[in-house]
């Protein structure tokens, strides 16, 4: 088997497996493969297998290809995981062999599909007991002769039996039968743009390609004309449903295909070959291959995970230590920023390494479940948790690296500092940074999804599991101190109520003490300027270079026209006026005088037959008197 490399995608049109040809004739010639740098197969018999094998191995990680394909031509499985995934999908009618369609009992209305096939071409639809495709009333035998050509090209399909292919299902129609169709093209687990389809027969009328932040994009297709259309209100939801398909699948690129009917969207099919690769445009294709080798063209040795609030001033400082850090290692470094509109503008305004990727929380959740939702996209089986104000060392990652391998946990040793000198000097190890295997994280399901503590409650779980841990040997941070971290705020600090309750419900949890369930919520990928840093680059150098730059070149200062405002000269005579309506002060005189002395004497006696009355003792010996003399001060 020879396989050459290529800059541009391929139409496979004669992979074979045991003989089955694998191409489908729906439409046009379907390849099971494309839209990616790929291979030119130069034999035409080729197994299945040695292309999957050659995609994992180039990609570095495991793909499952069969699973995918297998969801995009069985559209029974593929609706019932639809709905595994929490999306709705259109209510089953009927389903069956096409030659027992009951036909009298069919609604007006409805939508007509084969059970396998990875083309629309077969779906018929069927609004009012019209046929949309012809404008005409439905004809029986003219949707049967369909039905045996769908079912006669399905048949060529890899995987398809004698008896599915006969398979045909019936379901409901939503709306008038032309629902706005959205289509999700998502690169590496991350959407990069969307296809809107607005129809008003079953052919498309018009289209168009907007970004994941619905800007509008131009020059994707061949004889794409100018297009704009409102933005959908459950946009958002359809973002992150098909990022969550795609990163179930584990494949560099599927389409997800969505509708939306009031507002609400509705699973529609999945696609790993859209268009059969035809109609792109040359630009489109190279965007499409830098997408496809952008994210998990290689493995990552460590997944940095760090959460960020209201952190401007240190966040920098943060990621250059870990940049720093990071010289010998392949690291990806994932920023989950907690719903906080000063830190987004912030990063927006800045350049980062590539290897940096920011996410935007839109409701304020805490660290933890920020730190959940990270880990679910995480490339690298070796997590550090990390926070956004601390300084790591420049040997830190390496040392993590060197024994994350051979052991379950490493805890970091660190120091503590306030305004950039030591605290005071003591060496600790923390429980909320760590650096912990991927599968027993999740095995656990994380951490729980409170605002404070999780990190010891989850650390108190993993002890149950008596794990291997690590302690590293040098300072491997320094901590800061500062009034605005959780720590030290009055509401969430080591001493408040709060943390009191929860370190309460930690300690009194019995079993494993695990969350029923992973606690994560959506977010946005947010897209920032990136450079990428060579090999043995001296990032340290660079940050140097640019504050000396700031120093040599300094941006001149803003002149503010400001107004004086006169003041009346100081005069004698003003000064005497002043004297003269100086007030006169107020003396009090104190006197050790009490304003009711008779008062005082009478407090005093009573005083003495109180001890009398309380202290009866022996008659003294001089006086005979049966009470005690204190320092003759007492008379009886």
């Amino acid at each position: 088997m020879k396989l050459t490399r290529c800059s541009c995608w391929v139409r496979i049109n004669h992979l074979t497996e045991g003989g089955v040809q694998l191409s489908s004739k729906i439409g046009a010639s379907v390849p099971i493969l494309f839209l990616w740098k790929f291979v030119i197969i130069k034999e035409k018999k080729i197994r299945m297998k040695d292309i999957m094998d050659y995609i994992s191995n180039k990609h570095n990680h495991e793909i499952d290809y069969p699973k995918a394909w297998r969801l995009v031509l069985n559209k029974f499985e593929n609706r019932d995981y639809a709905k595994s995934m929490g999306m709705n999908s259109p209510k089953m009618i009927w389903s069956g062999d096409y030659n027992e369609i009951p036909w009298e009992e069919l609604p007006d209305s409805y939508v007509l599909k084969p059970f396998a096939g990875a083309s629309s071409d077969g779906v018929i639809v069927v609004k009012n007991k019209i046929d949309i495709s012809t404008g005409k009333s439905i004809d029986i035998d003219e949707i049967k002769r369909k039905m045996v050509k769908i079912a006669t090209n399905t048949k060529k399909i890899n995987g398809v039996s004698d008896y599915d292919r006969n398979i045909f299902y019936v379901t409901e129609l939503l709306g008038d039968g032309f629902a706005d169709d959205y289509k999700f093209y998502i690169f590496n687990g991350v959407v990069r743009f969307i296809r809107l389809n607005i129809k008003e027969t079953n052919k498309t009328k018009s289209f168009g390609y907007f970004s994941r932040n619905w800007e509008p994009i131009e020059g994707v297709f061949k004889n794409q004309k100018e297009f704009n259309y409102e933005e959908p209100k459950c946009l958002k939801e359809m973002i992150s449903f098909s990022e969550k398909i795609a990163k179930d699948l584990n494949v560099p690129f599927i389409r997800v295909d969505l509708y939306v009917e009031d507002d609400i969207s509705v699973f529609g099919e999945l696609c790993m070959t859209p268009n059969g690769g035809a109609g792109y445009t040359e630009k489109t294709i190279d965007l499409f291959n830098k997408y496809f080798n952008e994210e998990k063209d290689e493995n990552f040795d460590l997944s940095i995970i760090i959460p960020t609030y209201n952190n401007v001033d240190y966040i920098n400082q943060c990621l250059d230590s870990i940049i720093e850090s990071s010289e010998n290692l392949n690291i990806e470094v994932l920023i989950g920023i907690d719903s906080c509109q000063e830190t987004l503008k912030h990063v927006k305004n800045s350049k980062y390494p590539n290897f940096l990727k920011f996410y935007f929380f839109d409701k304020n959740v805490g660290p933890y479940v920020i730190k959940n939702s990270l880990v679910n996209i995480s490339s690298s089986e070796n997590l550090i948790f990390f926070d956004s104000d601390d300084i790591m060392m420049k040997s830190t990652l390496d040392e993590i690296y060197n024994n994350i391998c051979k052991y379950d946990c490493v805890k970091m040793r660190f120091k503590n500092f306030k305004n950039n000198e030591l605290y005071d000097g003591k060496i600790k190890f923390g429980e909320g940074v760590f650096s912990i295997k991927k599968s027993i994280f999740l095995s656990m399901n994380g951490f729980e999804p409170w605002p404070v503590a999780a990190d010891s409650d989850f650390m108190g779980r993993l002890y149950k599991k008596r794990p291997r841990i690590y302690h590293t040997k040098e300072v491997s941070f320094k901590r800061r101190i500062h009034d605005n971290s959780l720590t030290q705020r009055k509401d969430t600090g080591m001493s408040s109520q709060l943390r009191a309750n929860y370190a309460k419900i930690s300690k009194n949890k019995k079993g494993d003490g695990n969350p029923n369930i992973l606690h994560t919520i959506d977010f946005e990928f947010i897209q920032v300027e990136n450079f990428i840093l060579p090999k043995n680059f001296d990032y340290k150098n660079l940050v140097r270079k640019s504050q000396l730059n700031k120093v040599l070149n300094p941006v001149p200062r803003k002149v503010v026209d400001k107004k004086m405002i006169k003041k009346d000269p100081v005069t004698n005579d003003r000064l005497e006026t002043l004297l003269q309506n100086k007030p006169e002060p107020i003396r009090v005189i104190k006197t050790n005088k009490p304003q009711d002395r008779q008062e005082l004497i009478n407090k005093k006696n009573n005083t003495s037959n109180t001890i009398k009355e309380h202290f009866p003792s022996k008659p003294n010996r001089k006086e005979g008197k049966n009470f005690i003399n204190l320092s003759g001060k007492f008379k009886g």
